[in-house]
């Protein structure tokens, strides 16, 4: 017989290294709003509808809540004059944010922006006018999507264009805001908002982008 072989010992690996602390990321607040952006300060806003808003749905009662400053784009992704970008997903409008170092508006943000400084049903004031943004016209016919602040007195009191019609808007939380240039009053008030699949891509949805303001 042969003599046995001794058994070899495998060496043991080395402990892997200690891991480096990971840094949580802290949004950067902006001094001053880049061109093309406007600056809403820190303050109370009107979120929801009002309990006497017959079109009351999904947004919840009217509440009044304390929002940071910031700063959100006058106009729909990419910019004036441009048709809006649409049919993206919600992480294809995050990743184009991110690469201005920007990112998507939260709910609250985007419907202070429509709202202004008064609260208004609409942006452009309390009763819905088919002739002042891009949405269904008098006659109950769907419109077309056109290009960023071509209806120049679709603006809130905030200045910005478009929050009511013309391309639906995705927020951080994954809701479409706005309406679109297809949808008639009840669905274009800055208070409306529809629960979407972040990962479908429709025609009639587009972005704009916000950033934390000091």
């Amino acid at each position: 017989r042969r003599p046995r072989r001794p058994a070899r010992r495998h060496a043991r690996p080395a402990p892997p290294p200690p891991k480096a602390p990971v840094k949580k990321a802290v949004a950067k607040k902006l001094a001053k709003c880049p061109k093309g952006m406007s600056k809403i300060r820190r303050g109370k806003a009107r979120i929801g509808s009002s309990k006497k808003d017959a079109y009351r749905g999904f947004e919840g009662v009217e509440q009044r809540v304390e929002v940071d400053a910031y700063c959100i784009d006058r106009h729909e992704y990419p910019a004036k004059g441009r048709p809006p970008m649409t049919g993206i997903t919600h992480a294809q409008a995050k990743a184009l944010c991110g690469a201005r170092q920007l990112r998507l508006c939260t709910d609250r943000e985007w419907e202070r922006a429509c709202k202004g400084p008064r609260g208004h049903r609409y942006p452009y004031g309390g009763k819905y006018n088919a002739n002042r943004c891009v949405t269904e016209d008098r006659s109950e016919n769907p419109r077309t999507l056109q290009a960023a602040g071509s209806f120049k007195r679709c603006k809130s009191g905030y200045g910005v264009y478009d929050m009511s019609g013309n391309a639906a808007e995705w927020t951080e939380e994954g809701h479409l805001r706005g309406g679109n240039a297809t949808k008639p009053d009840y669905a274009t008030r800055c208070a409306h908002k529809v629960k979407k699949n972040r990962a479908a891509r429709d025609p009639f949805v587009g972005f704009r982008c916000c950033a934390d303001a000091e």
